[in-house]
Formats: structure tokens, sequence, C-alpha cells
């Protein structure tokens, strides 16, 4: 199912302001957000191609930073704070 442009801007406000809030750590990767963004990209892409968004959402994030997309979608958070290491790569 395609991704709409409302929920499209949801989550790319989520992701911004998420880096935001990161950089304010000693920790924060000025690059981070061009991660993000080419995860949301590929989120995008994965809906085009007939998968769920929660499906593409859980395959292109992972950790808080899932949690933060699957909030500004409205979905349930499937990540509780463990560990969360799926072996995929993350944005």
């Amino acid at each position: 199912m395609p991704l709409d442009s409302a929920t499209y801007v949801k989550l790319q406000t989520a992701l911004i302001k998420y880096d935001a809030r990161q950089r304010k750590g000693k920790a924060w990767n000025p690059y981070a957000i061009g991660h993000y963004m080419k995860g949301l990209a590929a989120v995008r892409e994965a809906c085009d191609s007939g998968s769920t968004l929660a499906q593409a959402l859980y395959d292109n994030f992972n950790d808080r930073l899932l949690t933060c997309v699957e909030k500004a979608a409205g979905l349930p958070a499937t990540y509780g704070g463990g560990s969360h290491d799926t072996g995929r790569p993350s944005y």
C-alpha cells in the first residue's frame, strides 16, 4: 500500500525532532539525519512495492528510532527498551 503524503510528513517530522533531541548529547552524529532520511526513503519504496507500513518501518529502523517512527505513524511500539539487535542495518 503506497505511503500517503500526510504520513510521510509525520514520519519526516518525527525524525527531524529525534535528531534535534540527539544534538544535545555528546555522541551526536551530524550525518545521522541523512541516514534517517535514507531509511525513510526505503520505507516509502517498500510501501510502494506492497509492504505494510509497519513491516517497512521494522525493516528499516530499530531501537528508539523505530519506536519514534512507529509512534508518529500511530502504530504500537515494538521496541520495549531491551536489546533489539536484529542484525539488520539501521539508519
